[in-house]
């Protein structure tokens, strides 16, 4: 695999081709194209041939009679009117006798009209609408084109096209063509038919009317051309453009109105040629539509056509009847079709064969998933081959290549049915035996049959009855019920949240408001949904308090299963992924590492891990290599853990295969709890477990411990089905040697001591048949259980078969000291960790080694685990025990070594038979991680994509929410009284915000006005009053001191790094200001902002008291800081602290230069001078130099001041800022240049060492210039 490169994360920046565009674009780069700024985009237009391309040739006679029925019906409309004319003429005529009338002859003109007219309005009508349209609209090859092509997008459409459109918009517009080509356009014909034939009766007469209705023709033109043009934009205009036709007939009608008052003799011709007329305005909309067709059809056209590679109803392609499932993927590139700029996969290369299993792990959004796709042809390559029994994958039968994939998604997808037809998709003729037998092979049957209703029960919609893994097992039977000869699944990573609290209300506060949150981030458009969940854990895990003792652990793959979790949460049920905690307080995890013996083994174990984490993989690759190497391929692990499909052909219960299996599984599980930063302090191990222990440990080289894990499984396992058993019993090992054992030592003996109250005996099975009969009948209440194991470990039948013997042989040459060389060790910081065994029951010292002796020692002599737990509560004490090992099965022993204690730790699995391994572990990860170390280097691990788009969903992330339930009455200046004068309050710091705040926050207001701040007037930069810089130092040291110590007379080290004076803080004698001082502990930065300070109106009340008003919660993002103030913020300075609480050293080199040029005490006045010419204009209480003596790059300088006249003087924790500015001060005087004005706007590194002593009145300061400004420092 040469390179997998991030799918939609890496490259997101991509510049934009600045070569012209290429006409033959496809029609998704038409449909989607790059967010560039464009002139006018081009909507073409079909032609009318085009537009009937369906039409069959019965549907063109059809038109033909349409089209010849709608001239000869509005020809035929005006004559109709001349008729009507003449009759109503014939009443208004006074002086016409009506005795005198001809009826007959008046009808036989007026009656064949309407014959005529009626006749031909039907044919028009119904000939086209009712046939031709529906037919070519609705023909079997139409609609099955738009099937095809509708399919084909859909499963593009993850990337392509959205699926709303082929749900709405689609099919409206493909009711826009069967509008164009209906009646509307019959209509049109009607409509200009009747006008010629009014032009035909009275030219001039229809010339004068239409000169009168020329809107008529304007309207007409234009609307045909912006509907053509600007079909786009029709959903928006329709309802505008709709108002406006309406106005313009409107106002026809009122034209034509107003010319109507001239009467005429013969006015019936008048009547005539105006609806002749009028009938070429009505047919304006109806051309609207025929463009409207025109304009769709063409983007419906290029939907049909656009050529499809992929296509599952060709029949063409191989079908293989003798399909093997060899695989070959050679140099295979791709790239999404919306994304061709982006190479997902580059020159990636792999070979499956038959009968085996790979695993594709990389990161999120590597490229695992798109490969799964591309064995389902899905999409066609960019380049390189995919062969399947040596033929290229698009050779073969798409249909068919699909019904021999067994495929399993990361969400797997039922449907509102029962078990049985959501197993038979697909497999419609599979027989009941069938069904239960892939049932069974997904480990899901027994769980079917013990529902009321079986295999008939409905699951709901989504399969919203079952839980994920229950799901996932269904679309696993699903995937084996057709016997597919190869099988993809698509393992999901998973994710995961956490929330504590103090208290079980107050964490129940935290979710409702985080569930609040995530419905209301959730509805907005989240570009990337996997990366916007990642950067949530982030926020929850890096940034928010993990340690408290109520806790709550989510474990999901997608957010609908983190939203199923939380409704769980709510209503007090269980789910699996999702579990609650009370665990005890530790500030510091000691944890211990526990390596159990062979019995928890299982045939699945281990499977979810090598799919998903590639630091587990890669572990159980390297021992399948050395196992394969010493057992000359006599078996292979991989195999026996990964291949096999069923238990009933595992063969992991044999000793040989489950010891082996068992070290691979407990390795790979230490060494990703390694990757995450995870160590143990302390190691302890059982029976075969002290292998991996060892190793671990840094007692054996990988080589080593796999040799002697071979050997002792392959030895040991002679004596399996050789009549002997173990027996676990529930007493203590004194009990069962004077109750049980009396007589009987040399058939049955102590084998394992794991706790005061459990043993397991071990030795010839009938006699352990007995001793379980006699437990059962005299002491009914103590708990026994034969172990599956067929052997007996640990006695009397280890001694046959020469298993010592070839074992003392086998491994002569292991020292089993420290290993010396780190390339050789596990990891050298578990090397570090204290490893105890349970074959002596004490501590290993470095002079024990763990040589072919040890080994013979752990197979024949008594586990003494319960001893190995004794000695580690007396020496280590670790707060956690962490068993690494299929299934717990010593967690109760170490519970029950405890029990004499008043101390219980917390003992936590790594997996559980047959539960979700991710889940398991990383809500184990989750109990005994209190800190943010263990997550960072976890999401490293993760690869999360940056959601830039998408951060400010995060600007109200939900604060942690205290339970506020009141404990008893506390009156108002009582708590006043209690919080102000708590912590002595610094004259320039201020007070401590205590609501409302997530990062320790000061507030003070600076009035010049007042005694404690008047010097600050003093500090005076071209006429103007700043604020020092070192002010500034002095409020972040003061804001640690408040933080972290408790008392002046406790040593620190306080270290502030990278300081960025930002922009200068202006006083004024007529404004008070406030400032404020942040601390953010998570990422170890400071802030000082300030604001003016605007007193209430007479129409405002403040309640008095310590709270915060509108302060905002965060300083970190300047550009959003006064997003939710009430006034503005300005940012003036920030930085980066660190605390070690170890005393810095600092060395001093000056120049020891003789060559000084002195200023006398006398001359002190005229440093002062010389710095006012350059915009200094320092007044008394900054003017501190005494005397100075300086060379071109190094000064000296005596200062003096009054400490008796500054007040509050003890409150400050660096010299007084007057006197610390002095620091500023000296090096002006070295700068070239005689008016140029400096300002400090950058420290690189500030070192407060303990409190300063204040109490001198003398300071002597030495200071070289450098040539970067910024680098100006106090040596």
């Amino acid at each position: 695999m040469d390179h997998i490169q991030e799918e939609g994360i890496q490259n997101s920046s991509v510049e934009k081709p600045t070569e012209k565009i290429d006409k033959k674009k496809t029609l998704f780069q038409q449909l989607f194209p790059k967010k560039e700024k464009k002139d006018k985009e081009e909507i073409k237009s079909v032609s009318l041939r085009s537009l009937f391309r369906y039409a069959t040739w019965i549907d063109f006679i059809l038109i033909l009679i349409s089209y010849i029925a709608a001239i000869a019906n509005g020809a035929s409309f005006p004559l109709l009117m001349l008729l009507f004319g003449n009759v109503i003429n014939t009443f208004t005529d006074h002086s016409f006798d009506l005795c005198s009338l001809n009826l007959t002859n008046i009808s036989l003109q007026y009656c064949p009209s309407g014959v005529q007219l009626t006749s031909t309005n039907f044919y028009k009508s119904s000939s086209l609408c009712n046939l031709t349209d529906l037919n070519i609209t609705n023909s079997i090859n139409f609609k099955e084109q738009i099937r095809r092509q509708s399919l084909y997008i859909a499963v593009l459409g993850c990337c392509m096209l959205s699926i709303g459109y082929l749900q709405i918009s689609f099919s409206n517009d493909i009711n826009k063509i069967h509008d164009g080509i209906g009646d509307k356009f019959a209509l049109t014909i009607r409509f200009i038919a009747s006008f010629i034939s009014g032009l035909a009766l009275r030219w001039k007469l229809t010339l004068v009317i239409l000169s009168l209705s020329l809107v008529v023709f304007i309207s007409t033109v234009t609307m045909f051309k912006l509907t053509t043009s600007l079909i786009s934009m029709e959903i928006k205009a329709y309802g505008k453009a709709g108002a406006v036709a309406e106005e313009v007939l409107s106002s026809i009608r009122i034209v034509l109105s107003y010319n109507g008052q001239e009467r005429e003799k013969k006015r019936f011709v008048f009547i005539t040629i105006l609806v002749s007329v009028f009938d070429l305005g009505q047919a304006s909309p109806h051309l609207q539509a025929f463009a409207q067709a025109r304009s769709v059809a063409s983007f419906v056209w290029n939907i049909i056509d656009e050529p499809s590679t992929v296509d599952h109803n060709l029949d063409e392609g191989i079908k293989k009847s003798d399909l093997i499932g060899n695989i070959k993927l050679l140099n295979v590139t791709f790239s999404y079709p919306s994304r061709s700029d982006i190479e997902v996969l580059k020159n990636i290369s792999f070979n499956v064969k038959q009968g085996e299993t790979i695993a594709l792990v990389g990161s999120s959004g590597s490229g695992k998933s798109t490969c799964i796709q591309l064995l389902q042809r899905f999409y066609d390559l960019n380049s390189g081959s995919i062969l399947i029994d040596d033929n290229e994958i698009n050779k073969y039968n798409l249909k068919w290549l699909r019904q021999n994939l067994g495929v399993v998604s990361q969400e797997p997808i039922l449907f509102q049915t029962t078990i049985r037809e959501n197993i038979l998709l697909g497999f419609d003729k599979a027989t009941d035996e069938e069904i239960y037998q892939a049932a069974k092979m997904a480990n899901i049957h027994e769980f079917i049959m013990n529902l009321p209703q079986q295999y008939n029960t409905l699951i709901g919609e989504r399969g919203a009855t079952l839980s994920g893994g229950q799901k996932q097992r269904i679309a696993i039977a699903r995937a084996l019920i057709g016997d597919p000869k190869i099988l993809l699944l698509d393992e999901g990573v998973y994710l995961r949240f956490s929330l504590s609290a103090k208290s079980r209300k107050s964490l129940s506060n935290q979710v409702t408001q985080f569930n609040h949150w995530l419905q209301k981030a959730s509805t907005m458009d989240v570009s990337n949904n996997y990366s916007f969940l990642q950067r949530i854990s982030q926020q929850l895990l890096l940034k928010r308090t993990t340690s408290h003792t109520h806790l709550a652990v989510f474990i999901f793959a997608d957010i609908k299963q983190l939203q199923e979790q939380i409704k769980a949460f709510l209503v007090a049920e269980s789910l699996p992924g999702f579990s609650i905690f009370v665990r005890p307080t530790i500030s510091l995890a000691k944890i211990c590492f526990v390596f159990s013996g062979q019995g928890p083994q299982w045939w699945a174990m281990g499977r979810q891990l090598y799919e998903s984490e590639p630091v587990f993989t890669r572990w159980i690759q390297l021992i399948d290599a050395e196992m394969t190497k010493i057992n000359n391929g006599e078996w292979h692990l991989l195999e026996e853990l990964i291949d096999k499909t069923s238990e009933d052909e595992s063969r992991i219960n044999d000793t040989n295969i489950a010891q082996p299996a068992l070290f691979a599984i407990q390795v790979g599980l230490a060494a990703l709890l390694v990757s995450w930063n995870i160590y143990p302090s302390t190691i302890v191990s059982h029976s075969a477990g002290d292998q991996a222990a060892a190793f671990v440990a840094g007692r054996l080289t990988l080589q080593e411990a796999v040799r002697i894990v071979y050997h002792r499984s392959r030895l040991q396992n002679r004596n399996t089905r050789q009549g002997g058993r173990m027996l676990a019993v529930s007493m203590s090992e004194e009990e069962v040697q004077n109750k049980l054992l009396k007589g009987i030592e040399h058939l049955v003996c102590i084998a394992v001591v794991n706790s005061p109250r459990s043993v397991t005996l071990s030795g010839d099975e009938k006699v352990i048949d007995e001793l379980q009969q006699t437990l059962s009948t005299f002491h009914p209440n103590v708990f026994k259980a034969r172990l599956r194991i067929e052997n007996a470990f640990h006695s009397y039948q280890m001694d046959r078969f020469d298993i010592e013997k070839e074992m003392l042989s086998s491994l002569k040459d292991i020292q089993g000291l420290p290993l010396k060389d780190s390339q050789q060790m596990f990891n050298l910081k578990c090397a570090e960790a204290n490893l105890y065994s349970s074959v002596t029951g004490n501590k290993l010292s470095d002079q024990i080694p763990v040589d072919a002796d040890y080994w013979w020692s752990n197979v024949r002599q008594c586990v003494r685990f319960h001893d190995a737990m004794a000695s580690i509560q007396q020496h280590d004490t670790p707060t956690v025990f962490l068993e690494l090992s299929p299934h717990p099965v010593l967690a109760t022993s170490i519970q029950e070594c405890y029990e004499s204690t008043n101390y219980q730790p917390l003992i936590l699995p790594t997996l559980k038979r047959k539960e979700n391994e991710q889940i398991t572990l990383l809500t184990s990860l989750a109990q005994l991680t209190t800190s943010s170390h263990a997550w960072q280097q976890y999401f490293q691990t993760r690869d999360i994509a940056p959601m830039i788009d998408s951060e400010e969903l995060f600007d109200d992330f939900p604060l942690y929410t205290f339970d506020l339930s009141s404990c008893w009455y506390e009156s108002k200046d009582s708590v006043m009284t209690r919080l102000a004068n708590r912590i002595p309050i610094h004259p320039l710091l201020g007070v401590r915000q205590l609501t409302g705040q997530t990062s320790a926050t000061w507030k003070s207001l600076i009035n010049i006005n007042l005694p404690q701040y008047a010097y600050l007037k003093d500090h005076k930069i071209q006429d103007t009053i700043l604020f020092p810089a070192v002010a500034y130092l002095e409020l972040v040291t003061a804001a640690y001191h408040q933080l972290f110590l408790s008392s002046d007379k406790k040593q620190f080290s306080l270290v502030l790094k990278q300081i960025k004076f930002v922009k200068a803080l202006g006083l004024s004698e007529h404004e008070l200001t406030e400032v404020f001082t942040q601390i953010v502990l998570p990422v170890r930065e400071w802030f000082v902002f300030s604001r003016p300070w605007i007193s209430a109106g007479s129409d405002c009340m403040h309640s008095s008291g310590m709270a915060s008003v509108d302060v905002v919660d965060s300083f970190i993002d300047p550009e959003t800081v006064n997003q939710y103030s009430l006034r503005e913020f300005t940012s003036h300075a920030h930085g980066h602290l660190e605390m070690d609480g170890v005393q810095q050293k600092l060395t001093t080199q000056l120049s020891t230069c003789s060559a000084y040029n002195p200023w006398s005490t006398t001359d002190a006045a005229g440093i002062y001078t010389h710095l006012s010419t350059r915009g200094y204009q320092y007044e008394p209480s900054f003017r501190n130099i005494r005397s100075l003596c300086d060379t071109t790059s190094t000064v000296i300088a005596q200062i003096h001041t009054n400490i008796d006249a500054i007040i509050n003087l003890s409150s400050y924790h660096l010299l007084y800022p007057s006197l610390l500015d002095s620091f500023m001060q000296l090096p002006l005087t070295l700068l070239p240049g005689a008016d140029t004005t400096f300002i400090p706007v950058s420290i690189h590194k500030f070192i407060a060492m303990s409190k300063v002593n204040t109490s001198h009145s003398d300071v002597e300061l030495r200071g070289k210039y450098h040539d970067a400004m910024f680098s100006l420092s106090q040596e």
